[in-house]
């Protein structure tokens, strides 16, 4: 499993580096088309941990099915990015594909809190504490790029504060979990996720720098990508070690 993800890790980084070095056009081919396999792969994974762990009666039965919810609604949203942009030619974001991420979100904080409850007596003051105080200092950062802009303010843009606040909900419980994973309480395949939640959360604050600051710099394959690739596969291969490990 270790020589697979160093695999699928060093494909989607190269792939996106080497596009870049390419030109921009060939960067956003890419860009586009890379979300497809590494989606249907993430989804299938998803689909499989919820069939062996959903409908067994385990106590993690709703958080499987919140996990698959989340998987999905990206990769529709991923889909629906790459048909506005190729297909229709239009400004992909922002777009419809911006609601199915937003969709994707709750399913992820489900997943999050359904996984934390059975582990709540491990918890403490410090740990929430932690957390919380992380979370704000990350929000803070994302409201002064948002709100500092010479030119003009984007709190007007509903989808530039939603991203921010989405992701300041899901990390919250990802920093008490990833606490709880280094004092060994927590698996494998929760770390794996919460380091994805994580890098998935430095993508958004990237790349909402570039659409303020640097709109023009910005494009579908940019290496801000790397970033939302690489928190694809850490997430699918603690799903899919999960998988292993308990089909052993």
């Amino acid at each position: 499993m270790k020589i697979l993800f160093v695999f699928a890790l060093s494909t989607v980084i190269f792939s996106i580096i080497l596009a870049n070095l390419i030109g921009e056009d060939t960067a956003i081919l890419v860009g586009n088309y890379i979300y497809i396999p590494v989606g249907v792969v993430f989804v299938t994974v998803s689909i499989i941990a919820l069939v062996r762990f959903g409908f067994e009666g385990s106590i993690h039965g709703l958080a499987w099915m919140a996990f698959a919810g989340f998987a999905v609604s990206w990769f529709i949203g991923n889909n629906v990015w790459t048909l506005e942009e190729l297909f229709f030619e239009e400004e992909p974001y922002p777009s419809a594909a911006d609601l199915f991420y937003l969709i994707g979100y709750p399913f992820l904080l489900m997943f999050l809190v359904q996984y934390l409850v059975p582990m709540r007596m491990a918890i403490t003051k410090n740990m929430v504490w932690v957390s919380l105080v992380s979370s704000v200092i990350l929000l803070g950062l994302f409201l002064y790029v948002l709100g500092y802009n010479d030119s003009e303010l984007l709190f007007v843009d509903a989808f530039s504060l939603a991203y921010p606040l989405a992701d300041i909900f899901v990390l919250f419980p990802s920093i008490i979990g990833l606490i709880l994973f280094f004092r060994g309480k927590t698996n494998f395949m929760w770390s794996m996720i919460l380091f994805g939640i994580v890098l998935t959360t430095l993508g958004d604050l990237w790349f909402m720098y570039l659409q303020v600051y640097q709109e023009e710099s910005y494009y579908t394959g940019h290496p801000v990508e790397i970033l939302f690739l690489t928190s694809y596969v850490f997430m699918m291969f603690g799903v899919y070690h999960h998988i292993k490990t308990f089909a052993k």
